[in-house]
């Protein structure tokens, strides 16, 4: 299980989960600004990110809600990870197709 980081909400969560379950934490900090003229090649942040996202079973996105919208950060992970994977077809899946994925907000 991926989350996408640590905070309050991720501790009510791992208060209510098993314990068996193995969690991750997810460091985004470093996530360039969602612009098409960086994504080829990928920068190393999104790199990283993405082999972290393919390792996971599951993603479990905790975030709180600023003015009824989730934080600028998280909407910037989520965009650069819904990117097509391959250069030269914008239509190819990217790394979150067939992973299953929860939002608490």
């Amino acid at each position: 299980m991926l989350f996408l980081q640590e905070g309050f909400n991720s501790q009510l969560a791992k208060e209510a989960l098993n314990p068996e379950i193995e969690v991750a934490y997810l460091d985004y900090a470093d996530t360039p600004l969602m612009k098409q003229d960086i994504e080829f090649p990928t920068p190393d942040p999104i790199f990283r990110i993405r082999q972290e996202i393919a390792a996971a079973d599951l993603i479990w996105i905790f975030s709180p809600v600023y003015i009824h919208a989730i934080p600028g950060p998280v909407k910037n992970l989520l965009d650069s990870m819904s990117r097509s994977l391959d250069e030269y077809d914008s239509r190819s899946k990217s790394i979150l197709y067939d992973k299953l994925v929860r939002c608490v907000l």
